[in-house]
């Protein structure tokens, strides 16, 4: 099975110094959320996660103002 591409939002920390939008490949929706908690850590239990394919996929543009 090929990943896909998930953007995961966790509301809860919108206003902290933790990201609120993540971008990953995973098998499904579960795995893309449980990659996030690994990563970042925290628990947000109003967490959306949401496949991004199609023409939004074509238009998606990932901007930054960190580089490491």
């Amino acid at each position: 099975m090929e990943d896909k591409f998930y953007l995961v939002m966790r509301p809860s920390f919108k206003g902290t110094t933790m990201p609120v939008y993540y971008y990953t490949f995973a098998k499904d929706e579960t795995e893309a959320e449980f990659k996030i908690g690994m990563k970042w850590g925290g628990i947000d239990d109003k967490t959306q996660v949401k496949e991004i394919k199609g023409d939004d996929l074509k238009k998606i543009v990932i901007a930054t103002d960190y580089f490491g």
